[in-house]
């Protein structure tokens, strides 16, 4: 049976990605389960913003952080649940393809 990796091994994995990509900047938001944090990640890829909330495969949002990805998503940023660092990379990638070559 295979294991489901835990979050902060999701996070961890998605912040070393992070710091490969130029014209990247991300913040972390830390907080616990009972603090109400909005997400776990704010990136911002050749401008273009991502709100991130990790979480183990299987495992689902809850109804605030569905309704604050919706919000940030209604505002203009990517907005999206991610199970891991390979999800993370194909949603940055099929967003930055759609940007004008410079």
């Amino acid at each position: 049976m295979k294991r489901v990796p835990k979050e902060s091994s999701i996070q961890a994995a998605c912040i070393r990605y992070l710091k490969t990509l130029e014209k990247c900047a991300w913040i972390k938001i830390h907080g616990g389960p009972f603090q109400g944090k909005a997400f776990d990640l704010m990136i911002v890829v050749q401008g273009d913003p991502f709100v991130i909330e990790l979480k183990r495969p299987g495992n689902k949002l809850t109804d605030a952080q569905a309704h604050t990805l919706k919000v940030w998503e209604e505002a203009g940023a990517v907005a999206a649940r991610v199970e891991s660092v390979d999800q993370l990379r194909e949603l940055i990638a099929e967003r930055t393809r759609r940007l004008p070559c410079v």
